[in-house]
């Protein structure tokens, strides 16, 4: 599995997408706010087969 790693200041407006494959049952996103003032994230996983899934 490559090395992707998000960058380590974040920019205003942006989407990144992270990826995972492999067997654990439970994942967990953890984002840590380093400086700045305040931060407003959030995180979708797409669990299972998402190949299956509808697209809207």
């Amino acid at each position: 599995m490559p090395n992707d790693t998000l960058p380590d200041a974040l920019e205003a407006s942006t989407v990144y997408k992270q990826g995972y494959k492999g067997s654990k049952r439970y994942v967990r996103a953890v984002i840590t706010k380093t400086s700045g003032t305040s931060v407003a994230a959030g995180a979708v996983f797409v669990l299972g087969h998402p190949h299956d899934a509808p697209v809207a």
